[in-house]
């Protein structure tokens, strides 16, 4: 045995055995530096005695090391000696040892006591981080200078500690000693305070934990745990409460994303949002007894408030209205869905690129449409076993989509649903674009009208047929003059069609036995309709039909179709009592629409979606809604399901949290109609994803971020709620709401922040009620030439004044007159900040350097004015720009680089060009719309082709400083008709003029010194 010991005079070098229990033999009178280091096999050691010494690290990392003996003999234990001997239960020091070194037991997490009465200097970490240790006994004359060095950090469990001269002292809690300042042992206090000094506490509030332990239980006394406090601390798995709290702040928790388990000792704690966000691995809540596991949206009756509340933040990246995932905002690569889902909501996850791997839960049934659509890193996903029903393209451009098991109750694979995923290994899943089959065209009778065979026809202007058997497609099609339609013909067959665009059509009356695809679609006159004969009113009948106020049908008609009333703006009431199935989009922006009545309905994908003015859904629990049913109707605000009235307003009213107490199915009807907004955590709009005249924005919704309704342009209506308060860059351009009020109000104000201000006009004077400007509020407005601002309390958002290049005088509440005159002012004249900040927003469109050169600009600005201080425009500046239409230069700018200006094509004039010295080559090239350029005798240099293709230069000023008209100089210059060649001139290139076809007229002043090229003025015929 003996041959596993390496000994040399005494010292221990090495030890090569493998068995648990060691016995080191007689005589080693030093263990040496790491000899059983990281043995985690060991779990006793017997030392010898006459032992003197441990060297540093000797049992370091013996994680299974349970008992050991430490001899009279010892003197000396050297650093990291027992450093994470996770198993150590006790330790008795003999009373030789006086100092213990830099981590001797340092994350010994299962120590329970220590006896060192003899050591009187412990150095930094020698117990840190032992949260199992409960007594301890140490000499009374120990110093303490060294314990803020974390000797104690993370021993939460100490309650006894003993002294040599007799002394003990007993608590429950240290903490307790330290809020209430108790005057103890001086010992006693030192070891509170270092094990207390990771906790920053005062008042009974846990302000920050500044340890990162795997288990912690936080002492009695604390009342309340801070923001933050816990942030990010990836380390902690568990952590206990003490009876004494009563608040867990926002965030507190946050980013814990190792968290497992939280103890608490009663359940009347409040738990501010976001307190628990991010804790996506907490499974188990414990209260007393009792075992509270999450990961579901469904718990019983009894189940703790605070259990559903904590369960909601955990879950915080799902928003789930009812049992319908909608969207998921985390960033995890692999996702597993809660318990209780039972639909994966309508473009839920699509465009996530983040996402590898997804698990559905068992209880998933459906997966609409575009649910995982260009999920370009999706690699599987596992369906559960009940999943009946796959939408179309629900995985479309999944590319990297290899594999997933086929659950047995599939019983629906909509079109296009896998197509695009390249790398799918199953078959028998459609990948592409199914080819269409050929169709048979319909041959006609007697008592038909054939296809085509009246389009356009202007002499008809009545109908009325009663033997007709079909009426072929497009038969009536555009007729202009028809104004009624009857037909009595129950057998009849009207094909689809038959009578679109009808311009003057104002009435049908129609008893048939089919009435097909877009039969009377874009009959925008067309008022009023009546229907019998037929089961179906099939896809597209009505579409466009934005007049249509009354519709009669018979009892026999059940079905609805794609898009049949789709665009009936006017339509504002409808009885459904018959009905049984509506359509994919049936009547999607049926604007004038209040309320609906529907029993025992399947209503189909977006059937109702952007219905401005719906207020009222009176439904029953047999009426089946597929995704986005009544999206982007968020003027509605009342659901009566099975009778009884469900009010709401806000859009935390379609989440499926602890706090929310309506019925399931009422909370995915709001989520349908809300699901036309994306919402932040910050209860703000990211994006409008409808199609809405009119938008009332949820009352619980703060704000809208950059860009969120832009192009919009069919929204003309926006309600906003009272608690609005921000709106970002360019959030409603482009929307028919902003056009409208800029045309009824110089400033377009909500809720006292100021939105736009584009049409004030040259003065603006900012009213005393507005506490913001928002960001792009002014922008690109160059009439603005003066603006007074009477509070300089008003927040004003970057870039509000952005490219208001006119804008020259600011009076500013402090009563001052602020001018701005030259681009070097912004950093040399002495501005309140807000004003300089103002001001360089005007002229940030010209990037300068240090030499005044202009080598950007940017902004689209049609009119645009140099400020003094450009002093030169760079090479290609403004090529290919679309929107500049004149330019007015500095007195400073000197010269033009090439292709400054090429193919501007909508430049028109160049003004305040009388210092310009030098044009390079190509600097107007291609600016076919310019007409004039003002150019002084300061010029000196003009580059080959400046002006070709300017063909609507009607006049050019030759400098009599130029020496030389270059190359293709005024090529092509179509409306020219005079030019004045000054004596200083002395050489025109090739094709200098030519094809300036209207020139007539050339003057030389000396025309006797002048080289002329041979074709200089080649194709100008007038000459």
């Amino acid at each position: 045995m003996q041959e596993v010991f390496k000994v040399e005079n005494g010292v221990l070098l090495s030890f090569s055995g493998e068995q648990h229990n060691v016995i080191v033999p007689e005589g080693v009178k030093v263990i040496g530096k790491e000899v059983f280091k990281g043995m985690a096999w060991i779990t006793d050691i017997f030392l010898p005695d006459g032992l003197k010494e441990i060297g540093d690290n000797a049992f370091k990392g013996c994680k299974k090391l349970e008992r050991i003996n430490i001899p009279d003999s010892v003197e000396k234990i050297g650093e990291l000696a027992f450093h994470r001997c996770h198993s150590l239960g006790s330790v008795v020091l003999p009373d030789s040892v006086k100092t213990l070194e830099k981590g001797t037991f340092l994350f010994c997490d299962s120590l329970k006591s220590i006896q060192a009465f003899g050591v009187k200097k412990l150095e930094m970490q020698t117990f840190a981080n032992d949260t199992q240790l409960t007594d301890i006994s140490l000499n009374s004359e120990i110093d303490c200078s060294n314990f803020k060095k974390d000797v104690f950090t993370g021993c939460i469990s100490i309650k006894n500690i003993h002294l040599s001269n007799g002394y003990s002292y007993h608590a429950d809690d240290l903490v307790s000693l330290l809020m209430d300042n108790k005057t103890v042992n001086p010992v006693v206090r030192s070891i509170a305070e270092s094990i207390y000094q990771s906790l920053e506490i005062e008042n009974g509030v846990l302000y920050k934990l500044h340890v990162n332990l795997k288990s912690f239980e936080l002492p009695e006394g604390i009342k309340c745990i801070e923001k933050s406090c816990f942030f990010d601390k990836k380390g902690i798995v568990s952590i206990s409460f003490p009876e004494s709290l009563e608040r867990i702040m926002s965030n507190a928790f946050g980013n814990c994303i190792n968290l497992e388990q939280i103890k608490l000792k009663n359940e009347d704690i409040i738990i501010d949002e976001d307190a628990f966000r991010g804790c996506s691995n907490l499974k188990k809540i414990i209260i007393g007894s009792q075992v509270y596991d999450l990961g579901s949206i469904s718990y019983a009756d009894d189940t703790p408030y605070i259990i559903r509340r904590i369960s909601d933040q955990v879950m915080s990246d799902f928003y789930i209205s009812g049992k319908v995932l909608m969207s998921y905002t985390g960033n995890e690569e692999r996702i597993t869905i809660p318990d209780g889902i039972e639909v994966i909501g309508e473009s839920c996850f699509e465009g996530n690129d983040k996402v590898n791997r997804v698990i559905l839960s068992d209880t998933v049934r459906e997966i609409h449409e575009n649910a995982f659509r260009n999920c370009v890193c999706m690699q599987t996903i596992v369906m559960s076993e009940g999943l009946h029903s796959i939408c179309r393209n629900a995985f479309e451009n999944c590319l990297k989509l290899i594999r997933f098991n086929i659950p047995a109750a599939l019983e629906k694979v909509e079109t296009f649903a896998f197509r695009g995923c390249q790398s799918l290994e199953l078959s028998g899943f459609e990948k592409g674009t199914p080819l269409a089959g050929p169709i048979k065209e319909r041959e006609y009778g007697e008592n038909d009208i054939a296809a085509y065979s009246h389009c356009d026809d202007e002499k008809i202007t009545q109908l009325v047929l009663e033997k007709t058997a079909i009426i072929g497609k497009y038969a009536f099609s555009a007729c202009p003059s028809l104004e009624s339609v009857v037909i009595n013909a129950p057998e009849c067959i009207v094909e689809k069609y038959a009578f679109e665009k009808c311009s003057s059509l104002r009435s049908i009356k129609v008893t048939a036995a089919k009435i097909e695809k877009g039969a009377f679609s874009f009959c925008r006159n067309l008022e009023k309709v009546e229907i019998s004969g037929v089961s179906v009113l099939e896809d597209e009948v009505f579409a466009g039909c934005s007049l249509i106020r009354e519709v009669k049908l018979s009892d026999e008609v059940s079905e609805i179709g794609r898009r049949c009333f789709d665009e009936c703006t006017s339509l504002d009431s409808f009885d459904f009592e018959k009905i049984r199935i509506i359509g994919e989009r049936a009547f999607e922006r049926c604007d004038s629409l209040k309320e609906i009545t529907l029993n025992n309905t399947d209503v189909g994908y977006h059937a109702f979606a952007d219905c401005s003015n719906l207020r009222k859904m009176i439904l029953d629990s047999g009426t089946k809604l597929q995704s986005g049913a009544f999206m982007g109707c968020t003027c509605a605000d009342t659901v009566v399901l099975d009778g009884h009235r469900y009010s709401f307003s806000c859009f935390s009213q379609s989440r499926n949290t602890a706090d929310n107490k309506l019925p399931i199915k009422v909370q995915e009807i709001i989520g349908s109609i809300y699901s036309c907004f994306e919402i932040n955590r910050s209860h703000g709009i990211v994006k409008y994803c409808g199609d809405a005249a009119k938008v009332r924005i949820p009352d619980d919704i703060i704000s809208a971020e950059d860009e969120a309704f832009r192009d919009h342009l069919r929204v003309v209506d926006i309600i906003f709620p009272d608690g609005f308060s921000y709106s970002g860059k360019l959030t409603f351009s482009g929307t028919g709401w902003l056009e409208k009020r800029r045309k009824e109000v110089r400033y377009n104000i909500v809720n006292d922040i100021l939105i736009d201000a584009a049409c004030c006009g040259e003065t603006a004077e900012i009213p005393e009620n507005i506490r913001r400007i928002c960001s792009w509020a002014f922008a690109g407005n160059t009439h603005l030439k003066e603006l007074i601002m009477k509070n300089d309390r008003i927040a004003v958002d970057a870039f509000a004044f952005r490219n208001c290049i006119n804008l020259k005088t600011i009076h500013y509440s402090d009563g001052r007159k602020y001018t701005l005159e030259k681009f070097s002012d912004v950093t040399e004249n002495e501005y309140p900040e807000l004003v300089r900040r103002i001001f360089f927003e005007c002229i940030n469109c010209f990037k300068l350097n240090d030499r005044g050169v202009l080598e950007e600009s940017t902004g689209n600005i049609k009119e645009l004015v140099f400020p003094e201080g450009i002093k030169e425009i760079a090479d290609q500046v403004y090529m290919d720009c679309n929107l500049l239409e004149t330019i007015v230069f500095s007195g400073d700018t000197e010269k033009i680089g090439k292709s400054s200006f090429k193919n501007s094509k909508w430049l028109r004039s160049v003004k305040n060009a009388g210092s310009v010295v030098r044009i390079d080559a190509h600097a107007f090239s291609g600016c076919r719309s310019l007409e004039t350029i003002d150019i002084s005798d300061k010029l000196e240099f003009l580059g080959k082709r400046a002006f070709e293709h300017c063909c609507e230069l009607k006049e050019i000023h030759i400098s009599d400083k130029l020496t030389v008209i270059p190359e293709k100089a005024f090529f092509r210059c179509k409306s020219l008709k005079k030019v004045v060649i000054p004596d200083s001139v002395k050489e025109i290139g090739p094709q200098a003029f030519a094809f300036c076809t209207e020139l007539e007229e050339v003057i030389f002043v000396d025309p006797d010194n002048v080289k002329i090229a041979d074709d200089a003025f080649v194709w100008c015929d007038k000459l």
